[in-house]
């Protein structure tokens, strides 16, 4: 499709039309998808402000001025085109060369069929209104590493007189724009003018490697960053937001903690809060800011990584974490997550739980089986089971409440009482502790013996 026709069609879209709208009959549908269908809000908005080592890095927003060159998505879309335009008249290396660049430039870009079905955009663009930034790492990644490999197979042609050199270079020049401006828009340095601008030729494979690696640092350094914000909510925030999402007459959880009926579950001689989720799912999205701000209050995460819910989901690209590969240290309980599938679109299969539209990340053990079975047969995740004491089907908080706001914005909010963010996860957050406290003999006593506990203890069945 060319350039003119793909801006056509961003700016003609209706912003308010949610995705599942747009969408063709018979695709498959999440649980996640099935709990309620909500208009579809902007997905990436500000990244907010990170820092490391003292020096502030600032994140890309979706307010700043616009780039003068396309989105990266329909930059490297207009270059497969343009390289598809060389393939007949060049001899067998150099189509076999053109042939695997645009294919590599194709597994990461959307494709010209309808723009809202889940076959039209990529899933590493977590951006779909601006297709400007790919989901995080470790999946976003891909879009370098298939550029990369895209330019390698064009560098082996330089010198093959059936391929125009001009035109070799500018759909290069054009590969190696797009990776620069991802990787500057996520630092901020995207209006920046001291970088020059990049040239295709030989070395374009490790221009592009640099580019991954700023891009990778970046989202190091937020989550870093971001972890700090969450894990260090003050006390007193805490309590006042439980106290007014108990007494508002708007807001309320949107689920419910019942009572568990199995053995006490343990790990490592400690209570055993046992989390499942998919990485995909946008009310599992929501649900992991209250499991942090709630389970700093007992013990220590390590730094997590920022993640989105799928961006071909309902609340597409809801800005949260991952806990797979994390870690928890706790003197008072054990926090097993289990995130059972990545925001990646395939049909996964995890113990009895099938039917998810993305792959397999997490597989559950043969005990975790059981404890899905028995408490979340339907496979309604978030799943949350503390101590087999308390188990909640679905999040506390709506996902609404943080849709198209950065991981710095919710992360601000919830450091206010007064803010709907706050009121809806920091209070979800107070849910939890009761839940918590109930199963470590109400210990720390700092934490449990605080006003709003009991009263969230008192109302539970």
């Amino acid at each position: 499709m060319e350039l003119a026709a793909w801006q056509d069609r961003f700016n003609s879209l209706d912003r308010g039309d949610s995705m599942d709208n747009q969408r063709p009959e018979g695709n498959t549908t999440s649980a996640c998808q099935r709990k309620s269908r909500r208009r579809a809000g902007r997905l990436l908005s500000a990244l907010g402000i990170v820092a490391a080592a003292g020096v502030g890095i600032p994140m890309a927003t979706a307010a700043s001025t616009p780039p003068q060159t396309p989105p990266p998505a329909v930059e490297l879309a207009q270059a497969s085109s343009d390289l598809s335009s060389l393939v007949t008249s060049a001899d067998e290396p150099g189509q076999a060369a053109l042939n695997a660049a645009i294919a590599q430039l194709g597994a990461a870009t959307p494709t010209d069929t309808p723009f809202y079905s889940e076959a039209s955009l990529s899933p590493l663009w977590a951006d779909y209104e601006n297709l400007n930034l790919p989901v995080p790492p470790p999946y976003g990644d891909t879009v370098f590493t298939s550029t990369q490999t895209a330019a390698s197979d064009l560098v082996s042609i330089l010198s093959d007189r059936t391929v125009p050199r001009a035109a070799l270079d500018e759909a290069g020049d054009a590969i190696l724009q797009a990776d620069s401006t991802i990787a500057d828009d996520a630092t901020g340095q995207g209006n920046q003018t001291s970088r020059p601008e990049p040239q295709f030729g030989p070395g374009a494979p490790e221009q592009i490697a640099a580019d991954l690696s700023q891009w990778e640092r970046t989202f190091q350094i937020l989550g870093n960053r971001i972890t700090d914000l969450v894990t260090s909510v003050p006390q007193s925030t805490i309590d006042l937001s439980g106290q007014y999402l108990l007494e508002s007459p708007i807001t309320s959880p949107t689920a419910f903690p019942t009572q568990g009926t199995g053995p006490e579950l343990s790990a490592n001689g400690k209570p055993e809060f046992f989390y499942f989720s998919a990485e995909g799912c946008p009310y599992c999205a929501v649900q992991r800011w209250s499991i942090v701000v709630a389970l700093s209050q007992f013990g220590q995460f390590s730094p997590l990584a920022p993640s989105v819910s799928s961006p071909l989901d309902i609340y597409p690209g809801t800005n949260t974490f991952s806990f797979y590969d994390s870690s928890y240290n706790s003197p008072y309980l054990t926090f097993v997550p289990v995130e059972g599938f990545t925001n990646q679109p395939g049909l996964g299969t995890n113990g009895a739980c099938s039917g998810y539209p993305w792959t397999e990340l997490q597989p559950l053990t043969t005990e975790q089986q059981g404890l899905v079975a028995q408490y979340d047969p339907s496979c309604e995740i978030p799943l949350l089971d503390v101590a087999n004491k308390w188990i909640t089907q679905g999040p506390y908080s709506d996902p609404q409440a943080i849709q198209g706001m950065s991981w710095q914005d919710v992360a601000d909010a919830l450091t206010n009482p007064n803010t709907e963010v706050a009121q809806s996860i920091d209070g979800a957050a107070v849910i939890l502790t009761g839940e918590i406290c109930e199963v470590t003999g109400e210990q720390p006593s700092s934490v449990c013996d605080a006003a709003v506990v009991k009263q969230w203890q008192a109302l539970f069945p």
